[in-house]
């Protein structure tokens, strides 16, 4: 393949250049790429010579000074010195973080698995992510991230959807390398880091004024021969607005997606430039769980990247003690931080210092933190005073003192972003020519008034506000205002996204209280917005709302539509199985669930449809009295872990434990039965009535001899606690733009 040839061959250049040094000659890295240009096209290479000397020059006693050091490559300045900062802090650690494995990592051209590797994208010290194709998808290009401990962030990511989450595909495990392999969309290689890169090219560049910069960073970070990423170019308000705007603009979705994460119990706790990925169109997607602190693990880790961590983190550190109370608003201090150096330039509390142990560089920082940082507005007077307070109120010491949530955050920039809030800003800063666009407005004459004026008509902003409700979790208020924007808008063009999301929010409603008659108003919004342009996203929520109807031939009909029309998730299979189940279609039923559970390993409805496909099937379908397979449980069991929790699903998994206890082999029995009533008590602490534990003889023939089983079904019950549907899903969960 041609591509890969030219891809692996400045990359086998630099490799030759490297072993040259490692045979003893003098390395210099700078030196190098001004002799050879071409290498500096591919950031990673530059990184990898970079990286090299450093470490060659530290191994021989001659630590360079970092910031000279970093100053020699100004065009990746601020990503070589987070290199250097991730080598000081790895060199001095002794406790927290396991030496990494020698392993064996792939090169361009070969092939590992399913996949094709073309060129690496960047690296950690325990996982290197790569661009290469998924050959069993046709060939698509896929993010491909390589580690030894990997499944924790694949079950972490495999449950989450959200607009600005990178969403898994799958995860595998390598067979002989040890390796976990999590697969995701390639979006391109932008991050937060290229928009600093680009932003602030030398160490006391002034804030750029136009968020031109930002699409700048996007395109100078593709390559010309890599496949093209998802997704088209920078929307206009990042190519034309100011750069302050465009960083809040990004700030937002960035608030908007910890909300959601906190939301469904996990914190990040490593979020730093370079893991918020920029896709083609300028969205903002958080990656790189793999310090995230999961509310249904049993101990997070301790962790994140130093001068982003937040000072109860930091604390922890310099005690080596665990993470005590510390909670999501470490994700808030550390986007502060963010944001505060890409406003900036500078980091709020300066780099981690060099040559000391991780835990004297990280009380450096705590005190520095302590102290507080310089005001924002010195360093960038174009940011707006409350704009500079929000920012500032994140990087608070104690953490009460921070915004209260994610989405309060969140609601802040997208404060600042709506035209009262614009208009306000530009009464502070020319107060006479506010008080003449007052007067013009007022007369209702005047170009220049009626352009800003229009620049956030009425539905734009019932629509922000929705958006804002959405993610705060206020479905029943962000269907108010969407349904406001329709209502503001009355015009066919442009109606589309407002119906997407007042559907959307609908949805949400009818799921919680699993009422028909919403079920049946979100359905209407969706079969409209498909009469104008049909979508595959579109008629898979139609196919689910009519599932959720139990309308399942209807249904199946919709999503087979959404499939041809190019559409394809893991829900969208996981949904046509449970309605073709209803149909007594068990062969499809069979194949759907399988292609969902490889689509994406963590589903949980897929693992627990699986799971209960397998414990009726054997009731009713299948002849004799074999043993549930070990497959089914292993299926019902991570469904359990994942959660959320359930009680009928904690009643199906002690049936299907007290099957296995019951019809297999003897070495098993105690155990398994010892688990099929762990589930039984889990079940009745959230509601289950143990008296219906009578219907099902499985029970007493196997629990019987168990004090605890007489226990709870004597026991009063006890309230029941409601969860919502967990075997059918949302299959394009997304909120228009």
């Amino acid at each position: 393949m041609t591509t890969m040839l030219q891809a692996a061959s400045p990359r086998q250049t630099a490799k030759e250049i490297m072993t040259e040094w490692e045979r003893g000659a003098e390395p210099d890295a700078a030196e190098v790429l001004a002799r050879q240009p071409e290498l500096r096209a591919d950031k990673a290479i530059v990184l990898d010579l970079a990286c090299a000397e450093y470490c060659l020059r530290v191994d021989a006693g001659q630590t360079p000074e970092p910031e000279a050091f970093c100053d020699r490559f100004p065009t990746y300045r601020m990503s070589v010195r987070r290199m250097v900062a991730w080598h000081e802090y790895l060199q001095g650690k002794t406790s927290g973080i396991a030496a990494a494995p020698i392993v064996y990592w792939p090169a361009p051209g070969e092939r590992l698995d399913d996949f094709t590797f073309l060129r690496e994208l960047g690296r950690g010290s325990f996982a290197r992510v790569y661009l290469a194709l998924e050959e069993s998808a046709g060939g698509r290009p896929v993010a491909l991230k390589l580690s030894s401990g990997g499944a924790a962030e694949a079950r972490t990511l495999g449950r989450l959807a959200h607009p600005n989450v990178v969403p898994v595909l799958s995860a595998r495990f390598i067979e002989g390398s040890g390796q976990t392999a999590v697969c995701m969309p390639f979006l391109g290689t932008a991050t937060l880091t290229d928009v600093l890169d680009r932003a602030y090219p030398t160490k006391n560049a002034a804030p750029p004024r136009r968020a031109s910069v930002i699409g700048e960073a996007i395109r100078a970070a593709a390559r010309p021969d890599d496949p093209a990423p998802l997704g088209s170019g920078p929307r206009g308000k990042l190519e034309d607005g100011a750069y302050v705007d465009g960083v809040v603009r990004l700030a937002g979705q960035v608030a908007s997606a910890l909300a959601f994460l906190h939301k469904e119990g996990v914190c990040h706790r490593d979020l730093k430039p370079s893991n918020v990925l920029l896709s083609p169109d300028g969205q903002a997607l958080l990656l790189d769980f793999n310090l995230s602190a999961d509310a249904r693990a049993d101990a997070p880790r301790l962790g994140g990247t130093l001068p982003y961590m937040a000072p109860e983190q930091l604390r922890a550190m310099v005690r080596d003690s665990d993470e005590g109370a510390m909670d999501e608003r470490v994700d808030l201090f550390a986007l502060g931080a963010v944001l505060y150096e890409l406003l900036t330039g500078k980091h709020p509390f300066g780099r981690a210092p060099s040559g000391q142990s991780p835990q004297a560089a990280a009380a450096c920082v705590l005190r520095r933190q302590q102290n507080g940082c310089t005001p924002l507005r010195r360093l960038n007077p174009a940011v707006d005073r409350g704009l500079a307070r929000l920012i500032e109120n994140c990087l608070a010491f104690e953490p009460a003192e921070r915004p209260a949530s994610a989405a309060v955050l969140a609601a802040g920039f997208y404060h600042y972003l709506g035209l009262p809030a614009r208009l306000s800003r530009a009464a502070a800063r020319r107060p006479l020519t506010a008080i003449a666009l007052a007067a013009t407005l007022f007369l209702g004459v005047g170009a220049a008034a009626r352009e800003l004026a229009t620049q956030d008509p009425a539905d734009v902003r019932a629509y922000k506000e929705g958006r804002t409700a959405f993610v705060a979790g206020d479905y029943a208020r962000a269907e108010k205002q969407f349904d406001q924007a329709l209502r503001d808008h009355p015009q066919d063009q442009g109606r589309r996204n407002y119906l997407l999301a007042r559907g959307a929010a609908t949805l949400r409603l009818a799921e919680a209280d699993d009422d028909f008659t919403q079920f049946s108003s979100a359905q209407a919004d969706f079969v409209e917005v498909n009469k104008h342009q049909e979508d595959g996203p579109t008629l898979a929520r139609i196919g689910y709302c009519s599932s959720r109807l139990r309308q399942h031939e209807m249904a199946i009909k919709q999503f087979d539509e959404a499939f041809k029309a190019g559409f394809t998730s893991a829900g969208l299979y996981n949904d046509r199985a449970f309605s073709e189940w209803k149909t007594n279609d068990l062969e499809r039923t069979r194949q759907d669930l399988d292609a969902a559970l490889r689509t994406d390993p963590n589903l949980q409805a897929a693992l627990y449809n699986r799971a209960l496909f397998s414990l009726r099937g054997r009731e009713r379908y299948l002849v004799g009295s074999s043993p549930i397979p070990e497959s089914a449980l292993e299926d019902m069991r991570r469904a359990v872990e994942i959660g959320p929790e359930d009680r009928v699903m904690y009643r199906y998994a002690a049936e299907m434990y007290a099957y296995a206890a019951r019809d297999g082999l003897p070495l098993n029995r105690m155990g398994r039965a010892a688990q099929s009533l762990s589930y039984l008590r889990r079940a009745c602490d959230r509601g289950e009535n143990a008296q219906s534990f009578e219907d099902l003889p499985i029970f007493k023939g196997v629990l019987s001899s168990f004090p605890e089983f007489q226990s709870l079904r004597q026991a009063p019950q006890r309230p029941i606690i409601s969860a919502r549907n967990l075997r059918l899903i949302d299959p394009a969960p997304y909120l228009p733009e």
